[in-house]
Order: C-alpha cells, then structure tokens, then sequence
C-alpha cells in the first residue's frame, strides 16, 4: 500500500429512508428532504475539477430512494466521478433497480448488513429485511456489478461477525468494513445506549471475522477501535489518521468543503488530529495510552464511550521508539484499488468558467490570489475577460 491521500469524495442526496436503524447517526434529525438535482450535480463537478476526486460516494438517508438517483449517478460517471452508492440495499432486492443502475453508470454498492435472520429486523424496524439483502446481493452479482459491504458493530452484531464474515465471501463481496459504533452526532449526549458493548468484549468476534475474511482474499478493515483491542491485526485498523490514506474513505478535504488546493499529507494529518483532540473532547485517552508507542497514531477513546464503560480495557504497546507514521502497519495491507483517472480539466480553468462562487471564496486569501494569478497564463485564458471586477485587485499585488 502507497501513502497516498484518498481520491473519494461524497454526496449526501438528504437524509430520507425506508429503514429505521436503531443505531443511526440521522436517526432523531428533524425536517428531512431531499436535495436539488442541479446543486448536488453542481456540487459533483467541484469534487472532480476542484478537488480532483476520481471517485464518489453517494449516501444518505437512502439514496436508492431518491427521486433523480439515475440522473446523477450518469452524471457523476459522464464527468468522470465513479460513483459508488452506499444503501441499506432493499431496494436492489428489485433486479429491474439494478439492471437501470447498471445502465446508467454505477462503479460499484456499498451496502450496509445490520446483522443475520431476525437481528437484522431487529436493528432496522422492517420485517425480513436479511432475505431482501440476500437477494439484492445475489442480483448484483448476477449482473457482475461489483459491492463491497459495511457493519455496524455493536452488542447485536458482534456475535454475529464470523458468520457475516462467511455470507460476505459466499456472496461475493470485494471488501468488508466492520465499523464500531461510534455516538456522532446526537448520540454522543446519550449515555446509556442499549445496543453498545465494551470494544474487550467484541474483540474476539472481530479477530476471528477478519482470520475468515483474510482466509478468503477478502479485503477486510476495522474502523475506529483503539489499536491495543486487536494486538497482531493492527494492519486492519484504521483509527482518523489512517483514514486519510484508505481509498475506500471521503477525502477530509472534499468531505469538509475546506476548499484547498492540492493540500500535502501533514494538512490531512493535522486535520485528522484535530478531530480527536483533546480540545474537541470528542476522544480521550488514558496516563497508559499517552506512555504507549502508538499514542500518536491511534484516536484513544471515544469521550462517551468512557462515560459508560470508564477506561480500564487499555493494553499498551512499549516499542523502542514511539510511532509516528499513521501508515506504519496498514502500509502491509493488500488493498482492492480501482484505477485513478485525472480530471481533463484544470482546476484554474473549472473555476473561472463553472464555479465563479468558490472563486470568489479563494480570492479572500491573497496568498490564494497569487497562486491563481500565477496559473492563469498558462492556462492561456483572460482573467480580465472572464472575471473583470476582480483584475484590478490582482493588478494590486502582482
């Protein structure tokens, strides 16, 4: 594995859905809707001529729901963004679905198990939703339309973990995500949540789903668990910093809508750092994490997390020196990458003639200015021309 920032950006298409997942992050969100067609295409174009995505996820709610889905996702594909949509997959569980997003584009699905028989109805609300999902994945694999899949981890699904591991391989998935919960959002105020387990306790379901998956060639990634739970598998575990460099994962920079330009490795990694640090009181790590080896490198504990189950489950590493490289054990991991393509259009070029409101946003920066003042000769076009009431302020610091 390269060290290489992540070309995947993201779409939220609104936050409606056709499932009521007990642990979701949109759950309680009030006055849900859908977005304009025309502002989440314009907003596709900025991931790939601005940020220089090749890749997107499109997510939400539900996007299978949304109303103009085939409309963007040929889009997205036209200009170059593979899309990818992350879905609950009832709806594929329709071959007709699939076979039109087949048609107009689709790169691949990211779908989501929320567990197998009767659990899986349990967690969404619905009613035989793990047979819907077992169709759905055996229509895309009928059709060769690639899927990888996602899990929640949580007191419900964790038992269950070897025996998605072996439906996940027998279906067909590329890649396997085991995403612990983690209480973003509204859940981060909650203490007592029912469906949350201590990670000591999940550790031994999760080392033996990623022994099958592995076993299998199946890609297989664990997302936001303390390094010390899975001593032995630290090459599967991706805490903030780790995800910068996960192809599969948003690039924080387009996700965010920082509005950077070509931004170097230590920007991801400050960004990443930020998120958890000790000023956000998002995570929170221990006197034995700060003297572990890893403690620059691993996010430490989620702040409501100790609130529940106070600290007391950390296993510190002592290396001879402390690691500061956030690829430093993922580096060895055997990843499934599509092929990257460039944009066929300049950033400078997107700018000036499509996104004259982000420029606009640049401008404000006179270091940007410069920057964009630099490039506009080479791109052989006229500033004065395309953005007249900005010349005489370039004209100022030249």
């Amino acid at each position: 594995m390269k060290k290489e920032i992540t070309k995947r950006g993201v779409l939220y298409v609104g936050f409606l859905c056709n499932l009521q997942c007990k642990f979701c992050y949109y759950r309680y969100m009030k006055n849900k809707k859908w977005r304009d067609i025309d502002k989440l295409k314009k907003r596709a174009s900025r991931i790939r001529y601005f940020y220089r995505n090749g890749f997107v996820d499109i997510t939400g709610g539900e996007p299978t729901i949304y109303p103009h889905i085939f409309e963007l996702v040929k889009y997205c594909q036209t200009i170059g963004l593979k899309p990818t949509i992350i879905t609950n997959g009832i709806a594929l569980a329709d071959k007709s679905i699939c076979e039109r997003f087949k048609q107009n584009g689709i790169n691949d699905f990211l779908v989501s198990i929320y567990g197998l028989g009767e659990t899986a109805d349990y967690i969404t609300g619905a009613k035989n939703v793990a047979e819907k999902q077992r169709r759905a994945l055996e229509n895309l694999r009928e059709l060769n339309i690639s899927f990888r899949i996602n899990v929640t981890v949580h007191r419900f699904t964790a038992p269950q973990l070897p025996g998605i591991a072996e439906f996940a391989a027998a279906e067909g998935a590329k890649v396997i995500n085991m995403i612990i919960f983690n209480p973003f959002l509204e859940w981060k105020k909650i203490i007592n949540i029912d469906f949350q387990e201590k990670y000591s306790i999940m550790a031994p379901y999760i080392k033996e789903a990623v022994k099958i998956s592995e076993k299998k060639g199946i890609e297989i990634n664990v997302r936001y668990l303390p390094f010390c739970q899975l001593k032995g598998l630290e090459k599967n575990i991706y805490n903030f910093k780790q995800l910068n460099y996960d192809p599969h994962e948003w690039d924080l920079n387009t996700a965010d809508d920082h509005k950077k330009i070509n931004p170097k490795d230590f920007w991801y990694e400050k960004e990443a750092s930020q998120r958890t640090s000790i000023e956000n009181r998002l995570y929170q790590k221990s006197e034995k994490c700060e003297r572990c080896s890893l403690s620059e490198i691993c996010d430490g504990f989620h702040a409501q997390y100790v609130k529940k189950f106070g600290f007391g489950e950390e296993k510190p590493y002592t290396l001879s020196q402390k690691i500061k490289d956030p690829i430093y054990f993922i580096q060895s991991q055997v990843k499934t990458k599509d092929a990257y393509q460039k944009p066929n259009k300049t950033i400078f070029k997107y700018l000036l003639l499509e996104d004259k409101e982000l420029l606009s946003d640049l401008i404000k920066s006179i270091k940007c200015l410069k920057f964009i003042d630099r490039k506009i000769g080479q791109l052989g076009l006229s500033l004065k021309k395309h953005w007249p009431k900005l010349y005489s302020r370039l004209k100022k610091i030249k």
